[in-house]
């Protein structure tokens, strides 16, 4: 599962169900496990199917998929049975799951603080305040240009991308959307670093 961000679609897993969803019955599906702990890649699934059911009620997260808002009227209003469902899946991948023992490795408590936001935007019995969206991140060093559309990179979103071969060796700067729309997953490795895959797929084009 490659990750950047905390988010619920801050990882490949995630935007891979943003694009497939299209049903109640696949939120549905997310939310359960089979047996035993959610690996990480269900809980990625299961966080992204409860950010939608989040965003049903009015609720969405900072992140939430320009792509998928479109698609909120097929879901309609998610009943209190599976608002429940969500709210328990959640607890259950924060606590006990293999996604929140890798960031409690990383030792980084950004996604448990997600993850209490996304409860809390599940509980309709709780008046629900949005937190001030986060400050625009300043653009990246001067010459931090996207080599896919052009644009000026903002730090945060800079992926570097070395090309080698026998002859030379080039660098090359990316958006890391850029990359998600351009190339097939998977993108990203566990520290966010381009993928094999994604370097082959990107010299085929350079």
């Amino acid at each position: 599962m490659g990750a950047w961000s905390e988010g619920g679609f801050g990882n490949d897993t995630a935007m891979d169900f943003a694009d497939e969803v299209a049903s109640v019955s696949d939120l549905d599906r997310a939310l359960k496990r089979s047996e035993g702990l959610y690996d990480s890649d269900a809980a990625s699934q299961a966080v992204a199917a409860a950010e939608v059911i989040a965003a049903c009620l009015g609720r969405p997260s900072h992140d939430f998929p320009k792509e998928l808002k479109g698609k909120l009227s097929n879901f309609g209003t998610p009943s209190d049975a599976l608002i429940k469902k969500a709210r328990v899946a959640m607890s259950e991948v924060s606590g006990t799951s293999e996604l929140a023992e890798l960031w409690e490795e990383a030792q980084d408590e950004s996604w448990k603080a997600a993850m209490n936001d996304l409860l809390a935007r599940l509980d309709m019995a709780t008046p629900y305040v949005a937190p001030p969206r986060p400050e625009p991140v300043e653009a990246g060093p001067i010459g931090a240009v996207c080599c896919l559309c052009g644009e000026d990179i903002a730090e945060a979103q800079e992926v570097t991308l070395t090309i080698e071969d026998e002859y030379s060796t080039m660098t090359m700067f990316a958006h890391r959307a850029c990359l998600e729309t351009s190339y097939d997953p998977p993108h990203f490795d566990d520290k966010g670093a381009p993928t094999p895959e994604l370097l082959a797929q990107f010299t085929k084009t350079f």
